[in-house]
């Protein structure tokens, strides 16, 4: 197994924001009635449009997950921004329409996926890097000579 670039506290946070993620989008996908009370999901227009978000959701949490199991810093970096944005607009949208319980909740989250952030940008990426293999041989000159002559 590879070794992990993240540290512990950083790979648990990004996991328990992963499955959070999960279970809204599973919870949409099975019943969107759940969030929206006041909705008429009948009309087929607006089952689709909750489908869609719950779609959209669950593409974030498994993105999360392929980021950590890749160990991808700019993979991860990216999905804690748009998940940042998505949090920031749920503290507004609960501020507007004066859901205490939704303020908080994404309050917090939105801090600490904006943390994880700004932790990631400390960290250096792992480059792959591909070396050769130093040869002493006339061969190898020979051909490195001749790639020069074509350039001039």
């Amino acid at each position: 197994m590879k070794n992990n670039i993240f540290p512990f506290w950083m790979t648990a946070a990004s996991v328990f924001i992963a499955i959070n993620i999960l279970i809204l989008s599973i919870t949409l996908f099975a019943d969107p009635a759940i969030y929206f009370e006041k909705l008429s999901f009948e009309d087929e227009n607006m089952f689709m449009v909750t489908l869609r978000l719950a779609a959209g959701f669950a593409a974030l949490g498994v993105s999360v997950l392929l980021a950590l199991f890749l160990q991808s810093v700019s993979m991860l970096k990216i999905t804690m921004i748009i998940y940042c944005l998505i949090t920031l607009q749920d503290t507004v949208i609960g501020f507007s329409f004066d859901d205490t319980g939704l303020m908080i909740r994404s309050f917090i989250f939105c801090v600490l996926s904006a943390f994880i952030m700004f932790m990631l940008n400390g960290m250096k990426r792992k480059r792959k890097r591909v070396r050769f293999l130093k040869t002493t041989s006339d061969a190898s000159r020979t051909i490195s000579n001749d790639d020069q002559d074509d350039d001039e």
